[in-house]
């Protein structure tokens, strides 16, 4: 017969196989979630790389593209704006563009070349508005027989002098051999230069008085 004493050593001995078994379980059920979690987790990171790699694939593509179509464009853009801009300021003027953003970046003209930021208001206003006229011109010879993108000039002008005005009208005479070109203004006088361009007036309206009867 097993005393008492036996008996609880027995005890003690299948609490703790019990015990030993069921941590066990509880530690392989734990590593193998684990596992299966680190398994998603490496295959949403695959995917994720995978995407990263195909979009800058594109981006590189793109961006290849788009700096190949600017480059182009920076040859005839540039020719066509120091072709206005010697209307305006003297023979020999020429320019620096901008390749990303095709942007006038610099002027020079009798030797010396000024930063497009640096040049006087007038200055960068003549040469905007030639910007304009220039990729409107290339625009048209793009659309080979169709009409090409009509340039619009809305009371510009104001901080140029007559013979800047004078040089002005010359370029957009020119300009309007290709494109359509259309200046609203309520001086008309500063585009005196331009002796074809066909003139529209808008006569003004009176106002009519609201009367209580």
């Amino acid at each position: 017969m097993i005393d008492e004493r036996t008996a609880n050593k027995i005890r003690v001995a299948e609490l703790g196989m019990t015990i030993t078994m069921s941590g066990d379980r509880g530690l392989a059920d734990r590593v193998e979630n684990a596992a299966a979690a680190r398994d998603v987790s490496r295959d949403a990171l695959a995917r994720a790389e995978a995407q990263a790699r195909a979009a800058n694939h594109l981006y590189e593509v793109l961006r290849h593209h788009r700096d190949a179509a600017q480059r182009a464009y920076v040859a005839p853009y540039r020719a066509e704006v120091e072709r206005l801009s010697r209307s305006v300021f003297g023979p020999g003027t020429s320019v620096e563009i901008g390749h990303e953003h095709l942007d006038i970046a610099s002027r020079t003209r009798n030797g010396r070349t000024v930063r497009f930021q640096d040049l006087s208001g007038g200055a960068r206003e003549q040469l905007g508005i030639i910007g304009r006229l220039a990729a409107a011109g290339i625009a048209a010879r793009a659309e080979d027989d169709r009409p090409g993108v009509p340039v619009i000039i809305d009371d510009a002008l104001g901080f140029s002098d007559a013979t800047r005005l004078e040089g002005l009208g010359a370029a957009l005479v020119s300009a309007g051999e290709r494109t359509q070109v259309i200046v609203l203004t309520c001086v008309p006088e500063r585009y005196a230069g331009v002796g074809s361009a066909r003139v529209v007036r808008m006569e003004s309206r009176p106002s009519t008085a609201l009367s209580d009867e």
